[in-house]
């Protein structure tokens, strides 16, 4: 068989620091935040977002999902295809990740957002109990905004 290795060059794999600092960086998430790390108290932790025209910035959406995918996929991406959702948002879309643990949904939105600034901890007590005190908060709001500031 003829080897290629023009595309094996394509293929990069991680540096040795890299996987070492991912993997501490994991363990000592573990170890800091227990077995909760694996689970959170919100049943439909993924609410959407999508780029509201008249604003010029990213807006949360009022629906939750319990997966990622369904919310990408079934939610939003749908949405801003159809009218009337089409006349106010467009692309770029996506899915931010909230929850009652912090270090989860640090970690979630870090794999899974690059459109916000910062984890924000909503102190108000109906947060908690929706399973939502902390959250991505989005570029281009001010903060802190009320019960919500930056925890990190």
């Amino acid at each position: 068989p003829m080897t290629m290795p023009w595309a094996l060059s394509l293929v990069r794999r991680p540096s040795v620091a890299t996987v070492a600092h991912l993997t501490s960086v994991v363990c000592l998430a573990l170890c800091v935040s227990g077995c909760d790390l694996l689970e959170d108290s919100n049943s439909r932790p993924w609410r959407p977002y999508a780029w509201h025209k008249k604003d010029g910035r990213q807006e949360w959406w009022f629906s939750t999902y319990e997966s990622r995918r369904d919310c990408l996929l079934e939610a939003t991406r749908h949405a801003v295809a159809t009218v009337p959702q089409s006349e106010w948002y467009s692309e770029p879309v996506g899915c931010g990740y909230l929850g009652n643990n912090y270090w989860r949904v640090k970690i979630m939105n870090s794999l899974n957002n690059a459109d916000y600034e910062c984890i924000g901890r909503n102190s108000d007590a109906g947060a908690a109990k929706a399973g939502e005190s902390y959250s991505p908060v989005l570029k281009g709001y001010i903060r802190p905004q009320g019960s919500v500031y930056c925890s990190d």
